[in-house]
């Protein structure tokens, strides 16, 4: 018994201290997202999350992306042919490109409107 008191004892520590660890990052990651995209992290519903992970995927040139499809083919919800037959059709991740697009644009982002 002595034993699984010290080893729940001894994880409980070890997650205090990784939460705190995940709060340092964070926060660091909270500034550098700021300065480098101010825009995109004052846009509704991005949080430094998303702003990080958007930032990985365009790097410094967000222009690299010609269009919809070709960051949506990078994030990989490009549209899957599903034809068969004369049928011509693709299973389409339409709602998320679009949500994705939405986040792109972000970068000449809007503010959040109040009370949001």
């Amino acid at each position: 018994m002595a034993a699984a008191k010290r080893a729940l004892r001894t994880l409980a520590r070890r997650i205090q201290s990784l939460e705190q660890e995940i709060e340092v990052l964070l926060s660091d990651l909270d500034s550098l997202t700021q300065a480098v995209c101010p825009g995109l992290r004052q846009t509704c519903g991005v949080g430094v999350d998303s702003a990080a992970t958007l930032l990985t995927a365009a790097g410094d040139n967000p222009e690299r992306f010609r269009s919809d499809a070709g960051f949506a083919a990078l994030c990989g919800v490009s549209p899957l042919p599903a034809s068969s037959g004369k049928t011509n059709r693709h299973l389409a991740a339409h709602k998320v490109v679009g949500a994705l697009v939405g986040v792109a644009d972000a970068v000449e982002g809007e503010p959040c409107p109040p009370g949001a």
